[in-house]
């Protein structure tokens, strides 16, 4: 695994971007481990609590996402709408978001923080603000690269 990290003078966010290629799975098997929220939380010792809240039209839902932090920091949680766009069955979402068209195949999943009235902030959970998008290219069979920016 690679990773990246840069700031930019006068904006307040940190930019990450980690890039790795994992050997022996599927593509679509990777996909289903990262986002699907009951699988998830037999991986991931920091995920508290994952919900869909909605579905919606175009490959997207919105989601509800509890994460554990290490002590002194306190525990997030983020009110997610997620897309999940797979290029060989979405091709106009792929024209519509301006993605890259590849023969090979490959995934993108973006996340954008949003506020619903239903999931104000608690006072138990710092609200993260958490802007990501994630691309699974299949490098070859049973070869995925993914990257997380």
């Amino acid at each position: 695994m690679t990773l990246y990290t840069r700031s930019i003078e006068n904006d307040p966010l940190i930019y990450v971007r980690w890039d790795l290629v994992v050997e022996g799975v599927e593509i679509e098997k990777l996909i289903h481990l990262t986002s699907d929220l009951e699988m998830r939380k037999k991986w991931d010792e920091k995920m508290m609590k994952g919900e869909i809240i909605e579905t919606l039209e175009d490959n997207g839902d919105l989601v509800y996402y509890q994460m554990k932090f290490p002590f002194p920091l306190a525990n997030r949680d983020v009110v997610q709408k997620r897309y999940k766009i797979f290029n060989k069955k979405n091709p106009e979402l792929i024209e519509k978001f301006g993605l890259p068209k590849k023969e090979n195949k490959y995934y993108f999943v973006i996340n954008e923080p949003i506020k619903l009235k239903e999931h104000p902030k608690r006072k138990d959970f710092e609200r993260a603000q958490l802007f990501m998008a994630a691309e699974f290219e299949e490098i070859k069979p049973n070869v995925v690269r993914a990257r997380f920016v």
